[in-house]
């Protein structure tokens, strides 16, 4: 990498690393499980998370110079784990850190976690609503491939390297806590992630599942991408992944709810599980009438409405209940699956025909 990139990069991050500081965060199905199957046990436990904070050049030393954020990882060693891995991919400028509220929810429903550092220091308005530019800048990110001069994403920079190392470090330094089995062939186990993100992060989760079978699909303000007439892109689509694995959760005061709600709807055939619902009208609790989609009206925790798209998930935005837990804690859980306790045993077979869904795929693999 030539220093006029490193500088200008610096300069970049330098730039939305202030206006993160101003208003963080403004940056053939199945059928779904039956709206009364039972509810997860979530009992409050005594003991305290298991949490590690790695640099991702810990991990693979060819991962250097950006994008060098400590990814946030935890479990929780007093639930009976899933066997299923949460990642998270956090939005424009924001780093791991800033959705550990989200992440210990996941924990506590027995997954292990990891709020993964990657290439977030862009947003995709350097596209100008060009869809092909959206799409190609999303999939360099994913994989590495060089296919636009806006990021100088190498393949060690790609999410696709950087989960696989951290998977490896994990397993390697800490192999009594069960990390090796979300690995299959040296590559992530699709199969047995769910796959999340925030604004930025959540448009490459929704990338994310159009080329990996996964085992579910968690979008807050996701996805934000537009074409130049304000609408979804060709891109955002369904792919491996089918619609009754997708959820999803927004602000109806984020300037940007009424796109994601359209990419929700149609594309991603979120609409055939119901309208959205508003998760704290006075008549509404889990499980919402069994929709993929919420809408919430809360009150970020700063008292700014400015701050509406965070506050779905950045910890510093998200409202409060009087106690000081996440009030958006039910919408969460529900989003994660806490209700289905038999949801394990459907995607089973995902195991076996994984590899041959994939190859099958649109996009590219590594």
């Amino acid at each position: 990498m030539t220093k006029v990139i490193q500088m200008r990069y610096r300069l970049l991050e330098a730039t939305t690393a202030l206006a993160t500081a101003l208003a963080i965060g403004c940056g053939g199905a199945d059928p779904p499980p039956p709206g009364n199957a039972p509810m997860l046990s979530r009992a409050a436990t005594t003991t305290a998370l298991i949490e590690h904070d790695i640099a991702p050049n810990d991990t693979d030393s060819a991962i250097q110079g950006l994008w060098l954020t400590k990814h946030y990882v935890s479990i929780d060693p007093a639930v009976n784990h899933r066997g299923k891995l949460f990642v998270h991919l956090p939005g424009t400028n924001n780093p791991p850190s800033s959705f550990k509220l989200v992440a210990r929810e996941a924990t506590r429903l027995g997954y292990h976690v990891i709020v993964l550092m990657y290439p977030n220091t862009l947003a995709i308005t350097v596209c100008g609503n060009d869809p092909a530019c959206e799409e190609s800048l999303r999939l360099e990110i994913i994989d590495g491939i060089d296919r636009t001069s806006l990021i100088p994403v190498t393949r060690a920079h790609s999410i696709y390297n950087r989960l696989t190392k951290l998977l490896q470090h994990l397993d390697e330094n800490f192999p009594n806590e069960g990390w090796s089995k979300f690995l299959k062939h040296g590559e992530p186990k699709w199969s047995k992630i769910v796959i999340s993100g925030f604004s930025f992060g959540g448009s490459e989760a929704t990338m994310l599942a159009k080329l990996h079978r996964v085992h579910r699909v968690t979008l807050f303000a996701a996805p934000r991408d537009a074409d130049a007439a304000g609408l979804p892109p060709a891109w955002v689509a369904l792919g491996a992944t089918p619609a009754n694995r997708y959820y999803g959760l927004v602000h109806k005061q984020d300037p940007l709810s009424a796109l994601t709600l359209a990419s929700w709807k149609a594309p991603l055939g979120m609409l055939q599980f119901g309208e959205a619902v508003f998760e704290d009208a006075s008549m509404s609790s889990p499980p919402y009438g069994g929709t993929h989609m919420l809408v919430t009206e809360r009150l970020p925790s700063t008292g700014l409405i400015a701050n509406a798209h965070g506050s779905v998930s950045v910890d510093q935005l998200t409202p409060r209940a009087l106690d000081g837990t996440p009030a958006l804690g039910d919408a969460w859980r529900y989003m994660l699956g806490e209700r289905y306790a038999d949801e394990e045993l459907a995607n089973d077979q995902d195991d076996q025909d994984e590899t041959s869904v994939e190859h099958g795929a649109a996009g590219t693999r590594r």
